[in-house]
């Protein structure tokens, strides 16, 4: 079942992100400038344990990325403050150069390309994105029990990259990328400590009906800074760190409240309280003479800080520090970060998407609803 929750969940998330770009953009072919990129890319699987040294074998991806998508033109106001981005949807497809043990990855990621600067040759921008990896092979106890990456066929994934383009013509240009990408299930699932793979992409850029693209710049709404409260209820299941093997899973629950300050168009800040239940520390802590004896209870209290970056007035990305307060066992670091995104349908309401890391260790995906008021 957790299994199936997972393939779920991420299923769900992919499909909502990729319908909500579509409705925050409404792109229509009268009124939008399309265009397809294709670049071969070279990276590799990093080895980011020391100890994978002795077990996983070096491994040299060759992949092919293709984007689709759209030139935004200010429409909507946040096009604008983002200085016009592009949005589409990516699929890269790895032969990740191990056939045994790695096989092939395929990776559909909507995204977001955010412009740095722009020139009329030369265009600097980021691209970020989540999205879903299809995996050929993946750990198994008796066929492949050194692949301690991934253990799901599928998984959930995010990309960055920090690309250059050279515009030839109106229409074709050239791409340089430096790119990185990442699936793991968030310990949905265990072994999980996650792949890796920074590449190079090398490759061309083709711009449908460039007329199209007029740039619009009106007046900006104005927005207030001011300070607002949030709570949110977050859970997610996963297995125990203390005996991957045994393929049980476990509810963890957080709720979150923080007080928030918006200072710019883009910027919110935020610090507050979280209060974690996890349930796989009764697995952890079972033989534990303290904990038998109802000495340690499994619930721990962090303090909060962190930063949103406001993307569009109903998406923002998340980004938390934490240091716990309240940690009896001490199994982790003292502190973790939260990193993912939120989606206000409304007013007052939001969900949430996130991953709660000990210092790249991913704990948990979290799935939230949450209150802003």
């Amino acid at each position: 079942m957790p299994k199936k929750l997972h393939f779920s969940v991420t299923v769900l998330l992919f499909a909502f992100l990729f319908v909500q770009g579509q409705s925050n953009l409404a792109p229509t072919p009268e009124k939008y400038s399309k265009y397809l990129s294709v670049s071969p890319n070279y990276g590799m699987v990093w080895k980011h344990h020391k100890y994978l040294d002795s077990i996983l074998p070096n491994a040299y991806p060759r992949g092919l990325e293709i984007n689709i998508g759209w030139q935004t033109t200010g429409r909507k106001s946040w096009q604008q403050v983002h200085n016009f981005p592009r949005w589409g949807i990516q699929f890269m497809l790895y032969n990740l150069n191990n056939a045994h043990m790695y096989g092939y990855a395929l990776f559909v990621t909507p995204h977001i390309d955010l412009f740095l600067f722009k020139r009329p040759k030369h265009e600097l921008y980021v691209k970020i994105g989540t999205g879903i990896a299809f995996m050929s092979k993946y750990y198994n106890a008796h066929s492949n029990p050194n692949n301690l990456l991934v253990s799901l066929p599928v998984s959930s994934s995010g990309f960055f990259s920090m690309s250059y383009r050279y515009r030839i013509t109106e229409k074709w240009a050239m791409l340089l990328a430096l790119n990185f990408n990442h699936a793991s299930n968030g310990s949905m699932h265990l072994p999980n400590l996650g792949i890796n793979i920074p590449a190079l992409g090398i490759g061309g850029d083709y711009t449908f009906h460039p007329e199209r693209i007029k740039f619009i710049k009106n007046d900006l709404p104005p927005f207030e800074k001011k300070w607002s409260f949030n709570a949110n209820l977050s859970f997610s299941t996963k297995q125990s760190s203390s005996e991957p093997w045994n393929d049980i899973n476990y509810m963890a629950y957080t709720l979150s409240t923080y007080v928030n300050k918006r200072f710019t168009r883009k910027s919110i800040g935020l610090m507050g309280l979280d209060a974690c239940l996890d349930k796989s520390l009764h697995y952890y802590l079972r033989n534990n003479p303290n904990y038998l004896q109802d000495k340690y209870p499994i619930y721990r209290f962090a303090l909060t800080a962190g930063y949103e970056f406001v993307l569009t007035e109903k998406t923002h990305i998340l980004m938390q520090n934490a240091f716990y307060i309240y940690d009896p066992y001490k199994l982790e670091l003292p502190i973790y970060q939260r990193y993912g995104f939120k989606y206000l349908p409304m007013e007052h309401l939001y969900l949430g998407y996130f991953l709660k890391t000990h210092a790249g260790k991913a704990d948990f995906w979290e799935f939230a609803v949450g209150l802003n008021i």
